[in-house]
């Protein structure tokens, strides 16, 4: 049975455009086309920082509060090893951000308001009551960006509330060339590039994001996604590898990874672990392993494989599912 990696090539541009969002200007909107298209949102990012050696980053969860309860957590995301961590498509509003230990410990947390500049001290959880570190921010928050570029961002958001992409994209050219070192910018160009299936001209624009912000994972998921819907699946790979690096939690990043490896019929072992650590945000993904695994000669784990696929309620390739699991009744 050949392996087929069209599932993952053709749900890539939705899921990925729906993990990612960038922040134009004041006023942050989502560049995903669904029916939230054009909600006013907001992307609270921030950096994790610590003079405690034995500290590792990747062990370090970032939560999101709400204002009217401080204690309900509305989102939860993993801080990378580079200690950089991102909430997107999130409301307006005032939010409290905690840093935790995966047992739960709170080693920092800070209130924050839009526009979702994170700035904040992280306490060393082996000194207990001691503050360690200092407040930072990430390089993006830190750079200052011209009146003029700020203003063609602006207009950009105006575009994208009309849904007028064409004009979007003129808009944030006009800001990045303005001001080079405007990241949001230029994430939001690279995204809207993707979205719109001008795969070469996003693999551009991320290329520029990566060297601009060398420790962005959004920038090397952005890229190796790029190059996967362009088909070009060897040069994915490394740029995957890259994200994975930057953190080993990030679903997406091992979901690339083993994707690329199916493509190229490469490594059918390491394929199935990048992709076991996938299943809970790509459900598909299980379909992909179903397939290693049927060529494999495990028909009876590819057969589970499939039916936990169908079991987890997302339709997307629900027919495939089906007509794979026909299959293997043979």
């Amino acid at each position: 049975m050949a392996i087929r990696v069209l599932i993952s090539l053709f749900i890539l541009a939705s899921i990925f455009t729906m993990m990612v969002s960038g922040q134009i200007g004041g006023d942050a909107r989502s560049l995903r086309s669904t029916p939230a298209f054009g909600a006013a949102t907001i992307e609270i990012r921030g950096q994790v920082v610590s003079s405690d050696n034995d500290l590792h980053f990747g062990d370090l969860i970032a939560e999101l509060c709400d204002t009217g309860d401080m204690n309900r957590i509305a989102d939860r995301t993993s801080v990378s090893g580079s200690g950089e961590f991102v909430f997107a498509f999130v409301r307006e509003g005032m939010y409290k951000v905690r840093i935790a230990l995966r047992n739960g410990v709170i080693v920092g947390e800070q209130i924050v308001n839009s526009p979702g500049v994170v700035r904040l001290e992280i306490r060393n959880p082996h000194q207990s009551n001691t503050l360690a570190g200092s407040a930072i921010s990430l390089a993006e928050l830190k750079h200052k960006v011209p009146g003029k570029a700020l203003k063609e961002a602006k207009e950009a958001n105006k575009a994208l509330r009309k849904r007028d992409i064409p004009d979007l994209i003129e808009h944030l050219e006009k800001a990045v060339a303005l001001d080079p070192e405007f990241i949001a910018a230029r994430r939001n160009l690279a995204n809207a590039f993707f979205s719109t299936k001008q795969y070469d001209r996003a693999i551009d624009a991320y290329r520029e994001l990566v060297i601009l912000d060398a420790h962005s994972e959004i920038g090397y998921l952005g890229l190796s996604a790029a190059y996967m819907s362009a088909y070009r699946v060897e040069e994915a790979e490394p740029i995957a590898r890259k994200a994975v690096e930057l953190d080993p939690s990030n679903e997406l990043a091992h979901y690339l990874l083993g994707c690329s490896l199916v493509a190229q019929h490469k490594n059918n072992a390491e394929a199935l672990s990048h992709l076991n650590k996938s299943f809970r945000s790509f459900p598909a993904s299980q379909l992909i392993a179903a397939r290693i695994l049927a060529q494999d000669g495990h028909k009876e784990e590819a057969k589970s494989r499939v039916q936990a696929y169908l079991e987890s309620g997302d339709g997307y390739a629900r027919s495939e599912a089906e007509e794979l699991l026909k299959t293997l009744e043979y």
